[in-house]
């Protein structure tokens, strides 16, 4: 491939054969290809000083460019040096920072930070001129009347090796307000819900002093029930306000720590149940996963009420699976079931019309079956 400097010299012998007289007599001709060649190298430099002229035209107009881009660009930029020092700063900026230009040049960005920022920016920096990635940074930033904003550095060195780097400076004082107060938010809530909860064990403890106080072996069944009610809602709470999720819980967790209470409860002897539980992770929201609890409570009651009568002891089965998007509970007893001809669709007992309020308040679907060799399934099917 002919070089620069090959393609200037081969150019400029054409120029100079065109302009060249065509009778030269052989006389003289040391001097004349001397002459020659020093006008063949003065056209090589008039060429080279054009291009050079063209190229510096092109390279004055990307400047002008790039500083046009930069000063006017709608996002405030710094350029700074590898110790944090502001070389050079865009109009944005000069807005942001409500600054002159000749006041802001020569500062360090460390200093329009608020002091518990600092070292974090030091560290910035040295991981901006240290790799060729992209790194951000949020700190709050302090504007020259003494208000407080909140900003995301941006920043990236030019090139491997160099000593100045890029900052964007995005103002998010506004995303951080509304950060803030959903943080007050779920803060708040926590303490709604560790009340709630205190009010419930109230509540419970109340209903205990109450059953202790009377004789009719129904009403001590009644609040027997209420209790484990109000024993069911209190544990979602209690879940919520422990854990980081506010509006959400683990459906399995849930259940799993409220069922041996709930046996404690309606059983007088819980050893006499083999327990069988098969549990799947689901997340559920608060609201429904107490439906769920109440649900839960309803049916280990009916089981050790009707299925299990009298100290007798069988299997009860507790599950809760998801497949293909639908969450699955289903408690099971191995008892002598429903009697021949019942409908638990138009049944108007306490219980029966308990599990159909609860299920359509879930959106859920409820399916009782009861074979004949015995026992009785209750499964609630919904999409969480």
């Amino acid at each position: 491939m002919e070089s620069i400097d090959d393609a200037l010299h081969r150019k400029a012998e054409e120029i100079l054969r065109e302009t060249s007289s065509a009778g030269q007599r052989e006389d003289g001709m040391d001097a004349q290809r001397l002459v020659h060649e020093l006008r063949v190298h003065q056209i090589e430099l008039e060429l080279q000083n054009e291009e050079l002229r063209e190229t510096r035209a092109r390279a004055e107009e990307a400047s002008a460019l790039y500083r046009d881009l930069y000063d006017n660009a709608p996002v405030p930029y710094l350029s700074i040096d590898a110790s944090g020092r502001i070389t050079r700063a865009n109009n944005a900026s000069l807005v942001l920072l409500d600054l002159a230009y000749e006041r802001l040049v020569g500062m360090s960005v460390q200093s329009l930070l608020a002091p518990e920022a600092r070292n974090g920016m030091d560290s910035f920096i040295t991981g901006i001129f240290s790799c060729e990635s992209t790194k951000s940074f949020e700190a709050p930033l302090l504007r020259n009347d003494a208000s407080r904003t909140f900003a995301h550095f941006v920043g990236i060195a030019r090139r491997k090796g160099s000593q100045e780097c890029l900052l964007a400076v995005v103002d998010i004082t506004e995303r951080e307000a509304i950060d803030h107060a959903a943080r007050e938010k779920v803060a708040l809530i926590g303490e709604l819900q560790h009340r709630v909860k205190n009010n419930l064990t109230v509540v419970y403890s109340l209903l205990g002093i109450g059953q202790t106080q009377i004789q009719d072996p129904k009403a001590i069944a009644i609040l027997e029930t209420s209790r484990a009610r109000v024993m069911a809602m209190s544990h979602i709470y209690e879940q919520l306000y422990q854990t980081e999720e506010v509006l959400e819980v683990d459906l399995w967790e849930y259940l799993e720590h409220l069922i041996g209470p709930l046996l404690e409860t309606y059983a007088v002897d819980s050893s006499r149940f083999r327990l069988v539980k098969e549990f799947k992770n689901v997340k559920l929201d608060a609201q429904r996963a107490a439906l769920a609890g109440l649900m839960l409570s309803e049916l280990i009651s009916n089981a050790t009420k009707y299925a299990y009568p009298k100290g007798a002891s069988g299997e009860l089965r507790v599950s809760l699976l998801e497949r293909d998007g639908v969450v699955e509970l289903r408690v099971a007893d191995d008892g002598p079931g429903l009697p021949a001809g019942f409908d638990y669709r138009s049944n108007t007992s306490m219980g029966f019309t308990l599990l159909r309020m609860l299920s359509n308040q879930m959106r859920a679907d409820l399916l009782i079956e009861s074979p004949k060799k015995g026992g009785l399934s209750v499964l609630l099917r919904f999409r969480p």
